[in-house]
C-alpha cells in the first residue's frame, strides 16, 4: 500500500512539474493596421487598429517585408498611415513583433481608392408619362 502511495505522488509530481517549469510559448498570431509610428533606435512599432493604437515591441530579428521582398526598418518611416500586418507572441511584458509586411494597395499604387471619373457614371433618367 505505502509503494502504491509512494508511485501516485512521484507520478503527480512527474506530471505536474512542467506546468510550473518555464513559461509556455504561444503561437504566434497576426493582427493587421495602419502603420502609424516605427522608431528603429528603440525598436517600437504602433498600429492604429480602428480607432484604438497597438504597441509592439521588435524583436531583434524581425523581418519587414514589402512586395515580398525584406527592407530595411529605416526605410519604413515614409509608409506611416499604410496597411500592415503584423506577427506577434504575447507574454507578460507585451506583444512583440517578429514579422511585419506592408500590404501593397490595390493595383500597386500609393493612392486613396478607386473613383470612377463622373462622366462615366450611369444615371437613370426617369420619363414621367401622363396617362388619360
Amino acid at each position: 500500500m505505502r509503494r502504491a502511495i509512494v508511485f501516485a505522488a512521484s507520478t503527480l509530481l512527474a506530471i505536474a512539474a512542467p506546468s510550473f517549469g518555464a513559461p509556455e510559448l504561444e503561437e504566434p498570431c497576426w493582427t493587421a493596421g495602419r502603420l502609424e509610428r516605427l522608431d528603429p533606435e528603440s525598436r517600437a512599432l504602433v498600429i492604429r487598429q480602428g480607432g484604438r493604437p497597438l504597441t509592439f515591441s521588435v524583436t531583434g530579428d524581425a523581418r519587414f517585408v514589402q512586395n515580398g521582398r525584406t527592407v530595411p526598418p529605416g526605410g519604413l518611416a515614409s509608409d506611416v498611415g499604410r496597411e500592415v500586418r503584423v506577427r506577434y507572441t504575447t507574454d507578460a511584458v507585451g506583444r512583440h513583433a517578429d514579422r511585419v509586411d506592408l500590404v501593397a494597395p490595390p493595383g500597386g499604387r500609393r493612392s486613396s481608392p478607386i473613383r470612377r471619373p463622373a462622366w462615366t457614371r450611369t444615371q437613370v433618367v426617369r420619363s414621367h408619362t401622363t396617362r388619360k
